[in-house]
């Protein structure tokens, strides 16, 4: 948190001076009440009237500090929490392609509500009240002094044993609070795993089954928060006993001194109204220590999962194509899932500007190759060759089940960056989504109220309209009506400098006869089915996809050149 409190030293400061004018101005109004009674009395110099004014001036004046650190501690608050939150959000985007997919979202989303609920309220609101309660016990143990030295002795020593006693049951408060976090992750992921798949329960009737399940999830949840609660709740028993206990002592004490004439009455309204002032100090003090110690574990969570990119910020490794015509290569690639071998030595060489066709069975590991390509997936042996470093720019890749952001339909296109408005509507006619644009439709999350098709091709447009040097499509006819097939393959096709990569089980013959190269991925290798170059077309697509009715003179382990 050192960054944050650093990057925001002003506001800390502001908050610590007007704290200081705060605890200042009230110490003085409490001295100022004994005065009355010394003044009434003729104990003391001053004028009863004298005494009224300032008391009246100071009174104001710890007011106003009140207003104002209000304001500014609670602005300065606002603000970490805000870095905080933008922090959490760029880490997200900043993390490599790998990365994205191990992610693990329910507990992103229990780190960004529960964990951050935590860091704003106990420690960040508690943490800067420790502050003010800090000051101002000392400030009052200097005002109490002033009086009379040996009652602040007194009072300190028997007002910090509260604060020592809450020391000793930190790793308590620590490991209630780790239990709970970890209960309340795994409930989060409960949860969210049942919202999504509500259709099928529904579908198989199960709601009594999964209500169960989710009920006995948030029982253990309950349960580790009681036993939470009970931890603080001990803890703030014994510190706020201690608290009166010490209360009692300097009470005692000072009618004691009043007895034997040591101290005025009126010092002694003073002392005991400091004094009582300082065992609220130190019970809240006990309270807010108690508070900051039990939300570190959210705290570190918080701020592990934002320092994740600076740790893991390496990509998959890729390294510079060595032919300047190529704009991808592939060598000896291999991947493996548990004991399954997905792709085992595949070779691939992609030119630049160049129409690949991939086809392949499901399952047959087509995804898996372009996740390799595209950084989404780390190899378990082999080398990729790439024109430029920096995927993101390099690869633009339109996925089978693209996300749907809710929104306007320009929002779901990314399109910021394009001026010519001329150019997206055609895009958007020719794939036959210029009636949503027309309507104004707005788009719900994941294209809920979309047809399959139309989600299709949205994500479509998207990869369109991204100038990228190397463009993958997967699946791009799946799910894409015969009338809109025709128009996705004119746009294919039509396709000028850049790199296509198409994955399919299957395409038409006409798609087929259009692109450049057509593989077909088999047992984890690629071979070649049809080249510009050697001129070898093969017409029927299913016929071409079978390995025993490929021809052995055309098939070849390191792609068609």
């Amino acid at each position: 948190m050192r960054r944050y409190f650093k990057k925001h030293t002003l506001g800390i400061s502001g908050t610590f001076f007007f704290i200081c004018i705060k605890v200042v101005f009230l110490n003085r109004v409490s001295i100022l009440k004994g005065q009355l009674i010394d003044a009434a009395v003729g104990k003391i110099e001053m004028r009863l009237r004298e005494v009224l004014v300032l008391f009246s001036v100071f009174l104001l004046a710890y007011l106003a500090g009140s207003f104002l650190l209000g304001i500014i501690r609670y602005a300065t608050k606002m603000n970490i929490v805000k870095d905080l939150k933008d922090d959490f959000l760029t880490s997200s985007l900043l993390r490599n392609r790998a990365a994205i997919r191990e992610l693990d979202v329910s507990k992103s989303v229990s780190s960004y509500t529960a964990e951050m609920n935590l860091v704003d309220l106990q420690y960040l609101t508690m943490g800067g009240n420790l502050i003010e309660y800090i000051v101002n016990i000392l400030v009052t143990l200097t005002s109490i002094a002033l009086i009379d030295w040996r009652m602040s002795i007194v009072s300190l020593a028997v007002y910090v044993v509260p604060v020592f006693f809450t020391k000793t049951q930190q790793n308590k408060l620590t490991k209630a609070q780790k239990r709970f976090q970890a209960e309340n992750d795994q409930h989060t992921d409960s949860f969210l795993q049942k919202l999504k798949g509500v259709e099928a329960i529904k579908n198989y009737h199960i709601e009594g089954k999964i209500f169960d399940l989710f009920n006995s999830s948030l029982s253990k949840l309950v349960k580790e928060d009681i036993r939470r609660s009970e931890t603080r709740a001990r803890t703030n028993g014994m510190s706020s006993a201690l608290t009166y206990v010490s209360q009692a002592i300097i009470a005692g004490l000072s009618v004691f001194f009043v007895f034997r004439g040591e101290i005025s009455a009126g010092n002694f309204v003073s002392i005991f109204a400091l004094s009582s002032a300082i065992s609220g100090q130190i019970y809240w003090l006990a309270r807010s220590v108690e508070a900051v110690i039990s939300a570190r574990p959210a705290v570190k969570s918080v701020l592990d999962y934002i320092d994740v990119p600076q740790k893991n910020s390496d990509p998959v490794p890729a390294r510079p194509v060595q032919d300047t015509s190529l704009v991808l290569q592939v060598d000896d690639l291999s991947l493996n899932y548990d004991d399954r071998t997905i792709l085992d030595g595949l070779n691939l060489a992609v030119r630049k500007g160049e129409k690949v066709l991939v086809l392949g069975a499901s399952g047959s590991g087509k995804s898996s190759l372009m996740s390799l390509i595209a950084g989404y997936l780390r190899p378990d042996g082999g080398d990729i060759y790439l024109a430029e470093e920096d995927r993101s720019s390099l690869i633009s890749m339109v996925e089978q089940d693209a996300f749907i952001f809710s929104g306007t339909l320009e929002d779901n296109l990314f399109c910021e960056d394009i001026t010519d408005d001329a150019e997206i509507a055609e895009l958007l006619r020719t794939l036959g989504l210029s009636t949503l644009q027309e309507e104004g439709q707005d788009v719900a999350e994941r294209g809920r109220n979309l047809s399959g098709g139309e989600r299709k091709r949205l994500s479509l447009a998207r990869g369109f309209l991204r100038d990228s040097e190397i463009f993958i499509l997967d699946e791009p006819l799946a799910n894409v009506d015969a009338e809109n097939i025709e128009r996705i393959e004119d746009l294919i096709l039509g396709i000028q400098n850049r790199t296509v990569i198409l994955i399919s089980h299957q395409v038409s013959d006409r798609l087929y006869g259009g692109v450049d190269t057509v593989y077909a991925l088999d047992d984890g290798k690629l071979r070649c089915l049809k080249s510009r170059k050697d001129n070898f077309y093969q017409n029927d697509v299913e016929k071409a996809a079978s390995r025993s009715k490929v021809q052995a003179g055309n098939v070849c382990d390191v792609g068609c050149v």
